[in-house]
């Protein structure tokens, strides 16, 4: 009767765990509620259109996922994102649907139709009840993801609102450009808003993503930009748990067969796995989404607390040195990782395609899932698959195969580093099942190469819209003529390679009992082992010269080896073994682009240890929740014990990096807080000006507005809008320009208007193949602008207007300060600060103001402003404040209007 009572539970609904889920969801809005305000609404509707797209694919997760413990939902949200993203954006491209709301809904209502219709078909050609194994734990897992989906959205939506500013000192300028112009166009590609004419030649296909999530919500990019990024890390959050506990869950299945070992009745076996899985899940994802590397233990923990106890005062802890530890050269290396990236804010390549790396090895994971039965029964017969045509072809149409090679597709229009990272990772657990299927023989081989050549394939198929307008930007392999020092790899990866080899040791040594390498075997004899422990991990030793080559590991060692891991240790090793290549690699080739000299591995660096710091996240904290929670040894536990103090005194650095960039979000202050960009246009444009500090030492210039005059930051606001209200997504609007990082092309970077050039940096890496040499054509339209604002001659103004087909000319300052004349810098006040403009921003001539609008029709028009910089001086409470009691260190006039060109 008991037993009947605890299937009737399990295969109907889940009664207590609906009800909690109902509680603590409604509890959860309510805190949403209070700290969003006026946006909890759109993040209630974008929330919203992320469960229709997740129920939407279900069905197709469900038939090829249903291993999992939440049947593949996560797998079928995340992959509904990018499926129905992709159809309409691939129509679009070739001009036979318009990207818009209606469409994209239209679009997505298709894909559930096909999807649903699948399924059916699917069941009754398999002669399966549909969803006939979706049992109560399955709801109860789905119900606990989303829950935990919503509760990661809401805390990262709260922190983001505290910092909407879109500034220059990071790549939000670009980014934002990119989501601005995509969403403002109806076909793809679209335009690059710093490259008038040209359509974007960059990785955007994450950012689309976030537009198109941003059209199904019906809203624009001021909201899409900051629940787009909040999205990337509440899912990738729990796409990491997920991992986690189904490795876990697997791992303790397998430590119970090994030694015969059940942790109390089922009810208690079931109840201590899912403690397991909760306990190593949240552990996963605060160690991909919340921590940095040891850098923040050594020099954020350790070394201040000894210069205290050397009554030394210690040195404050500065967050971004963690992403800049490793100098080459001159110049500091970059090695981010995710929450560096989402306190940081930028929505750039390799923050968007989280989702995808973390859903490809969702799906190598389900695919081991798939085949794991076949590998035990290989391993318990000993013996192997037959490999024939009609085998190939039914392996070829494996759905699990195909939708990861879709995915691999899609990451090459996303960040294409990470496209051959996952190739080798695919190939490497592919690979590695099939060998143990087929005997790591010839056959391996075929089927391997068949696997390899279907991926390859069809990501070439689906990148295949975006390739057609793209440009490579590389110039192939360099080898690297310095190298990182040793102490500073260490202090980066020493903690997760020190897990990963400790994860190694142990599987290696239970391989060595259980093959019984170094031990000799008599002729025609059985390798000893305990009877009850026969089965898949020991393998029967056939003949003398297999028993010879027994004593000395196997007849292949890397097939010895990996044939006798259990489930989890081979995944886990597997991403391991990837990650430790993927550190390694930095040192030994680069990928040319335009970094030259002491910064030629930085992009290289970048990318590669960015995978690499996921992948560790999720093989450390399975290592040591496994170890501590059901262990082989009490050295083990020990071990792991202190493996999980560090990683999670890494977590605390999330709060220092916060407070640092964001402020005390739990202490607001009365501080605005808004979800939308496009409020805190004004903010962004102070923001911006935050470099002068750097620039000028220190605290020497923070302020940069005079007495009532209306602020630049407001005027600029003012002429955003007004572009935005009045003009037309491909109407080119001229700007002055200059290097990277500093307030320039603000409005092409807020509407997405494109303007003849923007951050010529950028557009040298992007349209150069990599060369180092700065190309001509970005030249060209360099002087071609500063001709435009400088000359006095109509003709030769025309003949621009004419060649860059502008259609609006903006005045502002930037164009002032570009092109002002050598008396409004006040080199008397300070000879530092005359260079740093002269270098950077100044060019010998002064705009002529009339002529240009002479050009057309003045359409909006400022006057004339006054733009001054003070000195500061100290407010007693920790911060700066203008000094009006001096003059300014500089101060110029400019008038500030928009031209409508007569054409």
């Amino acid at each position: 009767m008991k037993q009947n009572k605890i299937n009737n539970a399990e295969q109907g609904l889940p009664i207590i765990p609906i009800v909690a889920f109902f509680f603590v969801t409604l509890f959860t809005l309510l805190i949403g509620s209070k700290w969003l305000d006026k946006d909890f609404g759109m993040v209630m509707k974008w929330w919203a259109v992320l469960v229709a797209t997740a129920f939407a694919f279900f069905p197709l997760a469900y038939a090829v996922f249903n291993r999992f413990s939440d049947g593949g939902y996560i797998i079928g949200k995340v992959f509904g994102l990018q499926a129905s993203g992709w159809l309409i954006w691939a129509l679009s491209t070739f001009k036979i649907m318009k990207f818009n709301t209606s469409n994209s809904w239209a679009v997505l209502g298709i894909c559930a139709v096909l999807n649903y219709g699948f399924y059916a078909f699917y069941c009754k050609k398999a002669d399966k009840k549909p969803f006939e194994n979706f049992d109560g734990k399955k709801v109860s897992r789905i119900l606990y993801y989303e829950l935990l989906f919503l509760i990661m959205f809401i805390f990262f939506c709260y922190m983001k609102s505290f910092r909407v500013t879109i500034t220059s000192d990071t790549e939000k300028y670009m980014d934002f450009g990119f989501l601005a112009s995509i969403m403002g166009t109806e076909y793809m590609p679209a335009n690059d808003m710093w490259y008038s004419g040209e359509p974007i030649n960059y990785y955007y296909f994450g950012i689309y993503i976030c537009g198109f999530v941003g059209k199904l919500v019906n809203t624009h990019a001021g909201y899409a930009y900051n629940l787009g990024l909040m999205t990337i890390c509440s899912v990738g959050f729990v796409q990491v748990y997920a991992i986690v506990a189904e490795l876990l869950k697997r791992g303790l299945g397998e430590y119970e067969k090994r030694n015969g070992k059940k942790f109390g009745s089922k009810e208690k076996n079931a109840a201590f796995s899912d403690f397991c899985q909760h306990i190593g899940g949240m552990l996963g994802g605060f160690a991909v989404f919340f921590a940095s590397n040891a850098h923040f233990i050594l020099y954020g923990g350790i070394y201040p607390t000894v210069q205290k106890l050397m009554g030394d005062e210690p040195k404050k802890y500065w967050f971004p040195d963690a992403t800049r530890f490793i100098k080459d050269g001159e110049g500091q290396l970059i090695h981010e990782f995710p929450s560096y990236s989402f306190i940081l804010g930028d929505l750039h390549a390799h923050v968007t395609d989280i989702m995808n790396v973390l859903l490809i090895v969702m799906m190598l994971l389900g695919f081991l899932m798939r085949r794991w039965d076949r590998m035990t029964a290989a391993r318990e017969s000993d013996s192997y698959e037959k490999v024939d045509v009609k085998y190939l072809i039914n392996e070829a149409l494996d759905p699990a195969v195909i939708m990861a090679s879709f995915i691999i597709g899609i990451i090459s229009m996303t960040n294409s580093w990470d496209f051959p990272i996952y190739i080798v990772v695919s190939g490497a657990i592919i690979c590695f099942s099939n060998a143990v299927i087929t005997g790591f023989n010839k056959n391996t081989l075929i089927l391997t190469g068949l696997h390899a050549f279907e991926c390859v394939m069809i990501s070439l198929i689906v990148s295949l819209p975006f390739r057609m307008h793209f440009e490579s930007m590389t110039a192939g392999i360099g080898f690297p003529l310095s190298h990182s020092d040793p102490y500073e790899l260490a202090v980066l990866w020493a903690l997760p390679i020190a897990v990963s080899v400790g994860l190694f040791m142990i599987s290696f040594n239970r391989y060595k009992v259980a093959a019984g390498v170094g031990k000799k075997v008599a002729k025609g004899k059985v390798a000893k082992r305990p009877e009850h422990k026969r089965g898949f991990i020991y393998k029967k030793v056939k003949d003398e010269n297999e028993a010879e080559e027994k004593k000395d590991g196997g007849i292949n060692h890397l097939f010895s080896f990996i044939y006798r891991l259990e489930f989890s240790d081979l995944f886990a090793l597997t991403l391991a073994a990837c990650a430790t290549g993927l550190v390694l690699m930095c040192e030994v080739v680069y990928v040319r682009d335009i970094y030259g000299s002491s910064y030629a591995r930085t992009n290289t660096m970048f990318k590669l240890g960015y995978q690499a710091f996921i992948l560790f996240g999720i093989v450390m904290t399975y290592t040591v929740t496994r170890l501590i929670l059901f262990n082989e040894t009490l050295k083990q536990r020990k071990l792991a014990v202190a493996g999980a103090f560090f990683i999670i005194w890494t977590i605390f650095y999330f709060n220092n990096a916060c407070t640092g960039y964001i402020g005390h979000i739990f202490k607001p202050d009365g501080r605005e807080r808004t979800l939308n960009s496009y409020d805190q246009v004004a903010e962004s444009e102070r923001s911006s000006m935050f470099w002068f500090k750097q620039q000028l030492g220190g605290d020497q210039v923070n302020n940069i507005f005079s007495g009532e005059e209306p602020s630049r930051a407001a005027l600029v606001e003012d002429m955003v809008k007004w572009v935005m209200e009045n003009t037309e997504m491909d109407d080119v609007i001229s700007q002055m320009v200059v290097s990277a990082y500093k307030p320039f092309a603000t409005i092409s970077s807020f509407t997405g208007r494109p303007a003849p050039i923007g951050w010529y940096n950028h557009e040298w890496l992007w349209r150069n193949g990599g060369s180092v040499e700065k190309p001509q054509k970005v030249i060209d339209r360099q002087e071609d602008m500063l001709t435009l604002y400088s000359t006095s001659d109509p003709a030769v103004a025309k003949a621009i207007i004419d060649k860059y087909d502008i259609d609006y000319i903006y005045v502002g300052y930037t164009e002032a300060l570009r092109c002002g004349p050598i008396d409004y810098i006040s080199s008397s006040k300070d000879e530092q600060y005359t260079m740093f403009y002269r270098e950077w921003w100044y060019a010998p001539t002064s705009i002529d103001y009339e002529m240009l609008k002479s050009l057309g029709d003045v359409v909006y028009d400022a006057g004339t402003q006054v733009y001054s910089i003070y000195p500061n001086k100290d407010n007693g409470a920790g911060g700066y404040e203008v000094d009006r009691a001096y003059e300014p260190l500089f101060s110029a006039e400019y008038e500030a209007f928009i031209v409508k060109v007569r054409k």
